[in-house]
């Protein structure tokens, strides 16, 4: 199975440690799809692409709650600190 590799550039992660872990989770994840033979590593990489999405959405929930000082229209302030 090849997949098509399409790099993407992101500057929302202001952590070295989250960006750090994204990275080596998609360098992983890309590994476990190359070799991937009869779907036998399906579930680890559910796993990796689930530990990129919880880090992102980790990262813009930080900076909508640290660093919006004028708010986010669409999300009430009492959802943004619950």
């Amino acid at each position: 199975m090849t997949a098509e590799v399409e790099i993407i550039t992101y500057n929302f992660i202001g952590d070295f440690k989250v960006w750090h872990n994204i990275l080596l989770n998609g360098n992983a994840l890309c590994r476990l799809s190359a070799t991937n033979e009869n779907d036998t590593f399906n579930k680890l990489m559910v796993v990796q692409a689930s530990s990129i999405v919880e880090a992102a959405l980790d990262q813009i929930i930080y900076r909508v709650r640290n660093y919006t000082t004028e708010g986010v229209p669409s999300i009430p302030v009492e959802a943004i600190w619950n």
